[in-house]
Order: structure tokens, then C-alpha cells, then sequence
């Protein structure tokens, strides 16, 4: 579990531009690369290359599907070069492999107004330009974030075309080194010993002091923030709950747990996060080795599992109680307490259906009578309510109505509700529900629950 320590690298500086003397002229190849990443991919390219001093990237080619918005863009050839360790546009010249970002803000990619408002938020999937094989420049694909991902399919255009116009510009012998007079760049082979680059997994290194030493390109697209500016950054500032590891308190052990990222482009990410102590050749503690694996699939698939277990669990307790002969009242509050923890809603009741149509409340959980409308609560005609007492299937109800122009009752848009599942009981006589404020969808279990719960009150209904 011991990792070998490396020499902590010197912070990487916050991006800014730097000034040359005139921007670099784009050959034709370039301008093709940008003018085929746009029609054939879209929205929008960027080519940026690296000067001659291997420090900065030169904004060379710039094109767009839109005519209107690919004059625009061309405000970006007059920008000042982008220091490489200071953004994304520098990644994949530092890791020498794509990036993709979902939702980033066109701020961080230094696109001022020439893509448009400046909280606009971009997709983005940047490939290296190699000559070589050592990364030479970017081709940025651009997109609106309300717009789709770029598909696997995609990525590999964008990648096939970086790669074609890289087989096409001169092999400059300044533009084929990677800029290793960096701290940053000095250490990325070696750390590459340490984890692989490559790997899905996030890896997040950090010092004594709990302050990032190196993230990989997993971990920097996990956070939303380029993997140059995470460095110096304290570990604690992004985790929820942080390692103790990272504290320090766990001298020689692995520690294992789920924990929560924050500010992620994501919002909270839930990841699993194993931290092993750094160990320098001394046997000293140098720091710490974080792997990092989002699990927001595995926590849904629990959940689910969770949930469908508490289903079957109170429709079993349900069946005990009328089979030993419970009072009706207890079992209606059982089966009340049972709908609202099942379909998780904060209201739930059982009514009885009377013969003019008016509903005679049984059993309610969270609802507030006084905001009721003083009239009885009914059954009326065209509504979600009145559907349910004519099948024996649940009823979603939906603030937004469906295509029969089915609607809410007053009683129901009085208090806010916005959704809800109505079942109905013994062939009409009663009906069961649960109901939310949250516009929201059912899953089939949920429904599962309300048949078979109304089937068990059916059994033993006895009117008022």
C-alpha cells in the first residue's frame, strides 16, 4: 500500500497570458483542421499551438458552424498566448492525452466574449497535436453546454484530425519537447511511476500538509478544475469529511471509505476514496496517495435495493396485520404510515368514497386540514381522482395534466401539490394515495406497492 515519494513540485501559477511579439501565421492545414472540426463535428474549434519557447500556446485557427458566430471567434486569433501549465487549454499538452469537460464556464478556457455571454457555460473535448508523439498543440471541439456530449464517436474524429494536421506540420525541433523546465512538467514522468496517467480512476496526491502535490487527468475532470491549478491546493478544501490519512493520524495504514466531493461541475460527486501513506526512501511519511472512483451508480443501485426491500417489508407487515384480524383503524394508519415511506412522499391518506361522490377521511399523514377548502373533499369529474375509482391500476397524478386533460382538484392545488399515485379500494370504495409537492416521476416497485396494498386493504374493507 506504500507509494515511493516524490520531491514536492512548486506550485503552478494561476493562468495568464503572455505577450510575444506577433501572433504566428496559421498555415492552410490548420485552418482546415479548425474549418472540419466545425462542420463535421461542431459547434465551434479551436487550434492553438506552441511557440517556439515551449511555454505558451498561440490561438492559430479558429472556426464555426455558424457564420455569424465564426466571425466572432475570430477575436481569439488577437488574443494573448495561454501559459501551458495555466488552464485547461494546456492539458492535453501536458498530459499528452484528450480532455473532455461536460459544463465548464467559457471563462476557463479564456474565451472572453468571442463565444458569447461570459457565464455561458461550453462542452468541450481537446486533443493533443503530436508530432512525434510529443504533443505539439490542441484542436478544441466547442459546443453549448445546454447542447449534447460529444459521443465516443466524436472524440475519435477530433483525435484522427488533431492526429492528421500533427503528420502535417513541419517537425520543428522546439515544438516536439514538452515543456520540462517547468516544475510541473519536470515532474510529470516521474509521476506517471507513480500512478498511470491514463487510468479512470482519479488519483490525488497530497503532502504532510494536506496540499495537492499532483491529480491526474481523471481526477482534475472529477473536480472541474484544470490539473496545474489544482497544485497547492488543500485536499480538505474539496472533500467532505477528508482521509485521516491526510491528517497524518493514520501513520501506516490503507483507509477506504465513501466520501463527497465539493463544487464539482456535478454539484456533490460521492466517490470512494482509498489513501495510502507516501512512504520516501528513508521510510519516512512524505504525504499521501488518494485513489479516487465516482460511485453515483453504485449509491443508486443501492438505494433502489434499499428502497424495494422496504416495500416488501411494509406489504408483508400490511398482510400480517389482516390476517390476525387488526382493527380497521390500525390497519389504515399502517397502511398510511407505509404509502408515504414507500413512494416518499410527505402526504399520504385513505378515504372513503361516499355515495354523492364527497371523500370521508379515514386516516391522513402530514396534512394540514385548516388549509383545506371548507367544502368536503369530492370526486370530481375529469379529474386524476376520478379516473383511479374506475381501474383497478394506480393513477399517477401530474401538475401538468396528460393527454386526456385529466386535472388536479382544487383541494389538491390549494396546498401546492404537484404529483402523486392514487389507487382506488375495494372496487371504488375507498382510495389510498400518496402525494408530494416535487414535480416527480414513480418507479414500477413504488406502483407495485400501491396494487398490492389496496389488494390487502380490499380484503378486509369495511366501510366507515
Amino acid at each position: 500500500p506504500h507509494m515511493t515519494a516524490l520531491p514536492p513540485p512548486a506550485p503552478a501559477p494561476r493562468a495568464r497570458h503572455l505577450r510575444l511579439a506577433a501572433p504566428r501565421r496559421a498555415s492552410a492545414a490548420v485552418r482546415e483542421t479548425a474549418r472540419r472540426v466545425a462542420d463535421v463535428v461542431g459547434d465551434g474549434c479551436v487550434v492553438l499551438l506552441l511557440d517556439s519557447a515551449v511555454e505558451s500556446l498561440e490561438t492559430v485557427a479558429v472556426d464555426h458552424r455558424e457564420p455569424a458566430r465564426a466571425a466572432r471567434m475570430r477575436a481569439l486569433l488577437r488574443r494573448p498566448p495561454l501559459e501551458v501549465t495555466g488552464g485547461w487549454s494546456g492539458q492535453p499538452v501536458l498530459t499528452n492525452a484528450p480532455v473532455s469537460l461536460d459544463d465548464v464556464p467559457a471563462s476557463e478556457l479564456e474565451l472572453g466574449s468571442a463565444w458569447g455571454p461570459a457565464d455561458r457555460h461550453v462542452r468541450v473535448f481537446a486533443s493533443p497535436v503530436r508530432a512525434d508523439g510529443r504533443p505539439i498543440g490542441v484542436v478544441e471541439a466547442l459546443r453549448d453546454g445546454v447542447s449534447a456530449p460529444y459521443s465516443p464517436s466524436e472524440r475519435v474524429i477530433v483525435e484522427r484530425l488533431a492526429a492528421e494536421l500533427g503528420a502535417e506540420l513541419p517537425a520543428d525541433p522546439p515544438l516536439r519537447g514538452l515543456p520540462r523546465r517547468r516544475a510541473w512538467g519536470e515532474r510529470l514522468s516521474s509521476l506517471r511511476q507513480v500512478a498511470a496517467e491514463r487510468s479512470s480512476a482519479g488519483v490525488w496526491i497530497t503532502d504532510l500538509a494536506g496540499r495537492t502535490t499532483y491529480v491526474n487527468e481523471a481526477m482534475s475532470e472529477m473536480l472541474g478544475v484544470p490539473a496545474a491549478r489544482m497544485v497547492g491546493e488543500r485536499l480538505a478544501d474539496h472533500v467532505d469529511d477528508p482521509p485521516d490519512a491526510v491528517a497524518g493520524l493514520l501513520a501506516t495504514e490503507t483507509e477506504r471509505r465513501d466520501r463527497v466531493l465539493l463544487g464539482t461541475p456535478l454539484g456533490a460527486l460521492h466517490v470512494e476514496m482509498t489513501s495510502a501513506p507516501l512512504i520516501a526512501p528513508d521510510g519516512s511519511r512524505a504525504g499521501t496517495v488518494n485513489t479516487v472512483v465516482a460511485v453515483e451508480e453504485r449509491r443508486r443501485v443501492e438505494r433502489d435495493l434499499r428502497l424495494r426491500l422496504q416495500a416488501e417489508e411494509a406489504l408483508s407487515r400490511l398482510a400480517c396485520m389482516a390476517l390476525d384480524g387488526a382493527p380497521q383503524e390500525d390497519l389504515l394508519d399502517s397502511a398510511v404510515r407505509a404509502v408515504g415511506e414507500v413512494l416518499e412522499t410527505e402526504l399520504a391518506g385513505m378515504a372513503q368514497v361516499l355515495p354523492d361522490r364527497q371523500l370521508h377521511v379515514l386516516s391522513a399523514l402530514g396534512w394540514d386540514l385548516a388549509r383545506l377548502p371548507p367544502r368536503p373533499p369530492r370526486v370530481w369529474p375529469g379529474t386524476f381522482t376520478e379516473l383511479a375509482t374506475q381501474t383497478d391500476e394506480p393513477v399517477v397524478l401530474r401538475d401538468r395534466g396528460s393527454g386526456a386533460g385529466l386535472r388536479l382538484e382544487e383541494a389538491a392545488r390549494r396546498i401546492g401539490i404537484r404529483a402523486g399515485v392514487v389507487v382506488r379500494v375495494a372496487d371504488g370504495r375507498g382510495l389510498l394515495s400518496g402525494h408530494t409537492a416535487e414535480e416527480r416521476e414513480f418507479a414500477p416497485y413504488q406502483l407495485a406497492f400501491m396494487r398490492r396494498a389496496a389488494a390487502v386493504l380490499g380484503s378486509r374493507w369495511a366501510g366507515a
